[in-house]
């Protein structure tokens, strides 16, 4: 059994050298690594390039394809594309795993044949905050099959960076949604969780950089892309989908009111009325509110 690691990468000079070393450093070595080189302006590619001249580092065949930049969904699929695995592994250009992850996510598929995606816990490095585990719903050191849908609403059970899913599934779902700014991770792991369960360790295996930057504002100006793509005849007879979109609309709702974002609220309001239909109109009272109201709802509502 072998597995193909896909890593997109824009503008990640400063952290790219370490992602790859890190998949170097795997007691469970993948069959091979590809880099899509999304169009990056710095020095991205000097450095893999340099890296790689090392012959220490020659642990594992590497391919570099490079294109324009069309974003991170396109730079994944076209990895998925040229992998030549049955199993894909997926790792963002900022982030690192440990040592034994990749043999971990193989003996869970070796334990889980069945499964159509692996995962596991996950360590945060916060921009001027510093490292934490992930606390999960689960006990510790758990290995088993879940469902994402009676989780992912308080636990980060799936991300782009801790995931191998099997290439067939992917080009069943064709891929990752190409040209969207908010959510498109996200609509991927519901599609795919929406086909099975998904087997999991409690284990905290990945490491995930967070920094400060002005994208994550940006994305609170958009409307989150799962629910654009549901309306209330497609969820009809599956609860636990209706259920979790509820959550995200509520949240996104909620969130997007607290930081004066009545615009992209409204645009998930509608969003909301499609799948929900008159039970979506409960949050429209909201939008009367003065902005030092709703902070203070917020607060109250993030406490509970």
């Amino acid at each position: 059994m072998n597995i193909s690691v896909v890593i997109p990468l824009f503008n990640k000079e400063s952290l790219i050298q370490s992602c790859i070393f890190s998949i170097f450093e795997q007691s469970y070595l993948p069959s091979e690594i590809i880099i899509v080189n999304d169009g990056s302006t710095d020095s991205s590619l000097q450095k893999i390039q340099s890296f790689l001249a090392s012959d220490e580092n020659s642990k594992v065949k590497v391919s570099i394809i490079n294109t324009p930049n069309r974003g991170v969904s396109a730079a994944r699929n076209t990895g998925i594309k040229s992998a030549t695995s049955d199993h894909i592994a997926f790792i963002d250009a900022d982030d690192s795993w440990e040592k034994n992850y990749l043999q971990e996510m193989r003996n869970l598929i070796l334990k889980y044949p069945e499964i159509n995606i692996y995962s596991c816990n996950h360590s945060l490095n916060i921009q001027n905050i510093g490292k934490r585990i992930v606390t999960t719903p689960f006990p510790e050191n758990f290995i088993g099959v879940i469902d994402f849908f009676e989780y992912a609403s308080r636990y980060s059970v799936l991300n782009s960076s801790k995931v191998v899913i099997k290439k067939n599934i992917l080009n069943k779902i064709n891929g990752f949604p190409e040209g969207i700014k908010y959510g498109e991770d996200l609509y991927v792991w519901i599609k795919i969780s929406s086909l099975g369960k998904v087997a999991f360790i409690n284990k905290s295996l990945v490491l995930i950089n967070q920094f400060t930057d002005n994208s994550r504002n940006s994305r609170n100006r958009e409307v989150l892309y799962p629910l654009t793509q549901y309306t209330k005849k497609s969820v009809n007879g599956t609860p636990s989908l209706s259920s979790y979109l509820w959550i995200l609309y509520r949240n996104s709702i909620m969130v997007k009111l607290k930081d004066s974002e009545r615009q992209a609220s409204l645009k998930t309001l509608l969003c909301g009325f499609n799948i929900f239909g008159a039970k979506a109109l409960i949050f429209s009272p909201l939008f009367l509110l003065p902005n030092s109201l709703l902070l203070a709802l917020y607060n109250t509502y993030k406490s509970k």
